[in-house]
């Protein structure tokens, strides 16, 4: 059984030799942590999907420079936190925002809210490297070894960082949600 790693490096080399067929399956395999890092920043998903295609047109366009051997994860995240700062700040510059702006979510998504709403809440807890190792354990489902060899960062330090950061969201959220 290949680890992810393993996968995404034979993936981008394939990409650097200009097989296209290998995008649906990298896309595949990378696109949820990276669509909830942006809508982490947005917190809107229609502007959320635009910075993901632009997240994934610009490593593309850069795939010639993109080390195999390195953390793909981090390229696409570090890429997609970039794009997002850029959007908000051109969005500050051209609209103003209103104290009683609201965003109008229709009553099926309602479920889905609680949990965005939990989830950015858990967010602002964390330093983006514990929240980023938790939802991989967490959403994802990885293992502590996957997340390290994902990450390239030692089992220990992963280990740590993931218990560290339940110990901050235990005490955060119970602040925030009461005891039960």
């Amino acid at each position: 059984m290949t680890s992810i790693n393993e996968q995404l490096k034979e993936l981008i080399l394939r990409l650097k030799r200009r097989d296209m067929s290998a995008f649906d399956q990298f896309y595949e395999l990378t696109k949820r942590l990276v669509y909830f890092n942006i809508y982490g920043f947005l917190g809107n998903k229609e502007d959320s999907e635009d910075i993901l295609q632009e997240t994934y047109v610009k490593f593309l366009n850069n795939i010639d420079s993109i080390n195999e051997d390195a953390s793909v994860f981090g390229y696409l995240l570090t890429t997609s936190k970039n794009l997002s700062f850029n959007f908000l700040k051109v969005a500050a510059r051209t609209r103003q925002f209103g104290e009683n702006e609201e965003v109008n979510i229709s009553s099926s998504e309602d479920t889905k809210v609680d949990e965005n709403e939990l989830i950015l809440k858990i967010e602002t807890l964390l330093k983006p490297k514990e929240f980023q190792i938790v939802y991989l354990k967490v959403v994802e489902d990885y293992s502590h070894k996957e997340i390290a060899e994902l990450l390239g960062k030692p089992l220990g330090t992963i280990t740590w960082a993931y218990n560290n950061a339940i110990k901050k969201l235990q005490k955060g959220l119970k602040n925030t949600y009461g005891q039960d």
